[in-house]
């Protein structure tokens, strides 16, 4: 396949925007993790007091 340069530098600059967007978003995502009102899931080790991912028969009540 042969690609123009300008086609590759359109592509590159669709590739650079996206990571933009989604550099913003996960620093908006950060930004509300540390807001007050989530803070009392996150211990001071940085360990989340639930586990989304776990099994919910396996938590310990």
């Amino acid at each position: 396949m042969h690609y123009s340069y300008r086609h590759i530098s359109c592509v590159l600059q669709k590739v650079g925007d996206t990571v933009e967007k989604l550099e913003a978003e996960m620093a908006a995502l950060l930004d509300a993790i540390d807001a007050p009102k989530w803070r009392p899931l996150v211990d001071n080790a940085e360990h989340t007091a639930v586990d989304i991912l776990e099994d919910p028969g396996q938590r310990s009540t």
